[in-house]
């Protein structure tokens, strides 16, 4: 009986480890791809690269094909390769290590799956665009204007890109200032803020400039300001006193010429005319258009003729005898007179006699 029993104990322990050799020595077939880190690249700036590693063991019971150039496409890449798969085929019980690059060429997500007979790996990259500045409006047309005048503008600035972008810095020329600024000192990614401008050109000219405001992460802004000023009219009539040499001391001639007449910014006007009339008080208007230029000489009419009236003095025969008396001057040049237009002056001929204005002074010569 105790041999029986011992007989089937051997018979046991030997079918258990003819079993237990049996599965160990047992072959591994087929594929196992294992990646060396990760496969997912995460976020990348576009332009700029990622890599990672995997392997691929071959157990056989044949050489693979790993079609790397059919499978790993734009914007994945092989950059690197062993040597047991060079030819991009791999023998039976050797090793791939291959290195895949990502390098995404614009803003998205991308997916490559990559597979070996039945196993397969998943590759993920993020392509970024980093703080991208873009204004809502590139060009300010202020058009005609007056030196002085302010014009203000709102404008929108974006940040287009993925990233936090610091804010661009305002360097402005000297006829143009921040109005209010709800950029602060960062934008960010996917947001927009406000800002103003407020123009206040006083030099007469045509403006073509362009406004460049850069930011410290790179990117940059710009705005062409395009208009055309003119002087401003002086503000009413201006007056002061000279004495012309052009006027004689009798005070019977007048000379209108061409000056330059500047507005408050010192851009000179150019309709601007001066007329010299030589009275008592030796006065010079000085105007800045033709339309003052005529209300001023009314002006004068208006208190010459009114000043004549209060003091009882008859305007029209005095108007009759300097008429009379002109009349019978002669045309001629006067030398020494600057004449720049080359018109003529009113001479007095031989014998030729003053104006009379016995009994017609009214009550001036109570007043003076």
């Amino acid at each position: 009986m105790m041999k029986n029993f011992t007989l089937i104990l051997l018979i046991f322990f030997a079918f258990s480890c003819a079993k237990k050799e049996e599965e160990k020595e047992a072959p591994k077939t087929g594929v196992e791809i294992v990646s060396l880190g990760t496969a997912n690249f995460g976020g990348t700036l576009v332009g700029s690269k990622k890599d990672a590693a995997i392997e691929i063991y071959n157990y056989g019971p044949e050489k693979v094909d790993l079609k790397l150039d059919e499978q790993i496409l734009n914007p994945f890449s092989v950059v690197s390769r062993s040597v047991n798969c060079l030819d991009g085929k791999l023998d039976v019980n050797k090793k791939c290590t291959i290195s895949v690059r990502f390098t995404p060429s614009e803003e998205g997500e991308f997916k490559l799956d990559f597979s070996v007979n039945d196993q397969k790996i998943n590759f993920v990259g993020v392509g970024l665009v980093s703080g991208v500045l873009q204004l809502d409006q590139t060009n300010w047309e202020i058009g005609n204007s007056s030196a002085g005048i302010i014009k203000s503008k709102t404008f929108k600035l974006k940040n287009l890109g993925d990233l936090t972008v610091k804010s661009p810095q305002f360097n402005l020329p000297s006829y143009i200032t921040l109005g209010f600024n709800e950029c602060g000192s960062f934008i960010p990614a996917k947001a927009e803020c406000r800002f103003s401008l407020d123009a206040q050109m006083t030099e007469a000219r045509e403006y073509n400039d362009t406004l460049r405001f850069e930011s410290e992460d790179g990117g940059f802004v710009e705005i062409l300001l395009t208009s055309l000023i003119t002087p401003s009219t002086p503000s009413g009539l201006i007056q002061f006193k000279a004495i012309p040499e052009s006027m004689s001391s009798e005070g019977e001639e007048f000379l209108i010429e061409s000056k330059p007449i500047t507005d408050a910014f010192g851009n000179i006007v150019t309709d601007g005319t001066i007329i010299s009339v030589n009275v008592n008080s030796n006065l010079l208007i000085l105007t800045g258009n033709q339309y003052e230029t005529v209300d001023g000489l009314i002006d004068l009419c208006v208190f010459a003729i009114g000043t004549l009236d209060v003091m009882g003095i008859d305007a029209s025969l005095a108007w009759d005898q300097v008429h009379e008396a002109n009349m019978a001057k002669s045309p001629g040049v006067k030398p020494g007179r600057p004449n720049p237009w080359g018109l003529p002056d009113l001479m007095k001929p031989v014998g030729w006699t003053s104006p009379s204005h016995e009994n017609n002074h009214g009550f001036l010569p109570q007043v003076l």
